[in-house]
C-alpha cells in the first residue's frame, strides 16, 4: 500500500472541489434542547456543501424523516461519481474514543466506492479542526490495514491509499502536522495488529528476534539480543524457567534503543517492557483446547513495545526510549518447569512456582529488573497477562497498575486523550499478602481465585529496582469483537496510542 497523501485547502462557504469521489462533511453536535420533551429539529444541509449535494441531502432527510442527533451519520450518492457523508460530532468531543469511532463509521459509509480522492470538510467545526484531522487520519489508516494471509492463491489486488484533502475556511498550519501524527500512531497500532495475527510458526522466537533486528536496522537503532546462554550468565532464572522447555533455545530478551540527536544529560528516558510469549500452551498445567486457540497473540505486549520505539524514531521524540521485549514460548516437554519448584530471579529473589500457566509474570520479572537498572524516568510494561482483568473490565478497557498512586488521574486522562481507555486498580500492600511463601521469598501466584490481575501486578512490583516510576498495563482490550474506536476488527492493536500519551503526559514533551 502506498502512503496516504494529506492536503489542506482553504475554501469559502460556497466553493467546492472538483474530482472528489467522497465528501465527508463534519458538523457540530446539535444543541441539546433545554426542554427534554421537545423533539429534535429537522435536518437542514449546511451551506458549506455544494448546491447539488445540499439539495440531495435535504430531499433525503425529508424522505426519511431524518433528525439531527449527536454522532449520527447519513450518506448518499450525489452522482455516479460522488458519495456524500454528513455526520454530527458526538457531544463529548473531548473523548477521543468517541471521535475515532465516529470517523470509523464515516469511513465505513464511503468504503463501497473505494475513493481515491476524499474531501473532509471541516468548515463548520471551528478551532478543533486540527484535532479532527488527526483522528480522521488515524481512522483512515486503520481502515487500510491488510491482515497477513497464507493462502494458495493470494489476492493480488492492492489497496490504493487515497489522497485526503482537509477543507477549512482559514489557513491552519497545524492541520497537516496533526494528520501525520494520526497516521504515525496508527502505523504503530497496525504493526501490533499484524504481529499479533501472525501464526505461531510464522512468528516463533527465532523469527521474532530476527524481525526485531531488521526493524531496528531499518530505523538506525541499536539492537542487543540477550540469548539463553547470556541470560544464564545474568542469572535470569525466572525467565529461563519458562524458556527451558523449548528445544531450540531461541528465547531471548531483545533490547532496542532510540536516542534523539540532541540528547544530553537532562534528556528524559522512557523504558518500555513487553511480554512476548509467541505461543502459550499453559506448560505442564496444559490449557484446554478452547483456551489455547489464539495463544499466538500472547506476544501483543512485546509488539506494543516494538511499535513505541519505532514511533519514537519515526517521529523523532525528544526523549530516549529503550524497549525490552521478553520473547519466549511456554512449551511442554521433559524440561518444562513444574509446580512447587523454587527458582531464583535475576534480582536474587526466590519464587515458588504455583501454576505454570502464570508464565507471563515470570518472564516479565527478570525483564523489569533489567530495564529498571537503567534508572529510566518512566517505565511502562504491556502484557496480555490475566483473564481476571478481562473479567473485571471486559474487553473495552485495559487495566492499569502503578507504584505511583498519585498518577491515577493522569492515567485515566491519558486513556481519554488517546482513545485507548485504561482504568487504574488499587495496589495496597495487603493485596500482596496472598503471595507469601513458606519456602521462598514469594509465591508466583495463588492456585485459583482472587483478583489475579492485582496480585500479578503486586508480584511484578517486587522485581523493580531503584524505585523507578512504573505503570503496568494488562491488555484486556487487546481483542474485542467488533473492534474498538477506529480499529474495525477483533485484534485491536491496543497499547501504542495510550503508551505514547502516557509518555507525553508524564515526561512533558
Amino acid at each position: 500500500m502506498t502512503a496516504i497523501k494529506f492536503r489542506n485547502t482553504v475554501l469559502k462557504k460556497s466553493e467546492s472541489i472538483n474530482g472528489a469521489e467522497a465528501w465527508v462533511v463534519v458538523l457540530p453536535a446539535p444543541a441539546t434542547a433545554s426542554d427534554k420533551s421537545s423533539k429534535p429539529k429537522a435536518f437542514s444541509a449546511p451551506e458549506a456543501l455544494p448546491a447539488a449535494m445540499r439539495k440531495f441531502l435535504d430531499a433525503f432527510s425529508a424522505r426519511t424523516d431524518f433528525k439531527a442527533k449527536s454522532g449520527q451519520i447519513m450518506s448518499c450518492d450525489v452522482s455516479a461519481e460522488l458519495r456524500a457523508v454528513a455526520g454530527f460530532l458526538p457531544a463529548q468531543i473531548e473523548e477521543s474514543f468517541r471521535i475515532l469511532k465516529f470517523f470509523r463509521e464515516c469511513i465505513d459509509a464511503i468504503k463501497g466506492v473505494e475513493p481515491k480522492n476524499i474531501v473532509v470538510d471541516l468548515r463548520n467545526v471551528g478551532d478543533i479542526s486540527s484535532v479532527l484531522a488527526k483522528h480522521f487520519a488515524a481512522a483512515i489508516t486503520a481502515s487500510l490495514h491488510v491482515d497477513p494471509k497464507f493462502v494458495k492463491e493470494p489476492d493480488t489486488k492492492k489497496k490504493t491509499a487515497p489522497t485526503v484533502t482537509f477543507v477549512t475556511t482559514t489557513e491552519d498550519k497545524s492541520i497537516l502536522k496533526s494528520a501525520h501524527h494520526g497516521l504515525d500512531t496508527t502505523i504503530s497500532t497496525n504493526l501490533v495488529r499484524t504481529l499479533a495475527k501472525l501464526p505461531p510458526n510464522e512468528l516463533d522466537c527465532a523469527k521474532y528476534v530476527e524481525r526485531c533486528r531488521s526493524t531496528a536496522k531499518e530505523l538506525g537503532l541499536k539492537c542487543t539480543v540477550f540469548n539463553v546462554d547470556q541470560l544464564r550468565k545474568m542469572k535470569a532464572g525466572a525467565f529461563l524457567a519458562v524458556a527451558r522447555a523449548s528445544a531450540d533455545e531461541s528465547a531471548a530478551i531483545v533490547k532496542i534503543e532510540y536516542s534523539p540527536k540532541s540528547a544530553g544529560k537532562d534528556t528524559k528516558h522512557l523504558a518500555v517492557v513487553g511480554k512476548g510469549i509467541v505461543f502459550d500452551t499453559g506448560g505442564l498445567n496444559l490449557k484446554p483446547a478452547a483456551y489455547m486457540i489464539g495463544m499466538h497473540g500472547d506476544m501483543a505486549g512485546s509488539a506494543v513495545a516494538l511499535s513505541l520505539v519505532s514511533l519514537a524514531a519515526r517521529a523523532e521524540w525528544p526523549v530516549k526510549v529503550t524497549t525490552y521485549m521478553a520473547i519466549a514460548q511456554n512449551d511442554i516437554g521433559p524440561n518444562a518447569f513444574r509446580q512447587n519448584e523454587v527458582v531464583t530471579a535475576m534480582n536474587g529473589k526466590t519464587i515458588e512456582i504455583i501454576h505454570t500457566d502464570a508464565e507471563g509474570r515470570m518472564i516479565l520479572s527478570d525483564t523489569l529488573t533489567l530495564a529498571s537498572r537503567d534508572k529510566p524516568d518512566l517505565m511502562l510494561d504491556f502484557a496480555t497477562l490475566t483473564g481476571a482483568c478481562v473479567g473485571s473490565l471486559g474487553e473495552k478497557y485495559s487495566g492499569a497498575f502503578s507504584n505511583r498512586p498519585d498518577w491515577r488521574e493522569t492515567i485515566i486522562r491519558s486513556g481519554v486523550q488517546s482513545g485507548e481507555r485504561i482504568w487504574p486498580f488499587p495496589m495496597d500492600a495487603d493485596y500482596g499478602e496472598v503471595l507469601k511463601s513458606d519456602i521462598a521469598d514469594t509465591k508466583q501466584c495463588r492456585l485459583k481465585g482472587g483478583p489475579d490481575h492485582i496480585e500479578a501486578a503486586m508480584f511484578l512490583q517486587m522485581f523493580i529496582e531503584n524505585d523507578v516510576p512504573w505503570i503496568h498495563i494488562d491488555l484486556s482490550a487487546c481483542e474485542n469483537d467488533g473492534g474498538l474506536a477506529h480499529v474495525p476488527d477483533k485484534t485491536t492493536g491496543f497499547g501504542a496510542r495510550v503508551g505514547e500519551q502516557l509518555a507525553r503526559n508524564l515526561l512533558n514533551f
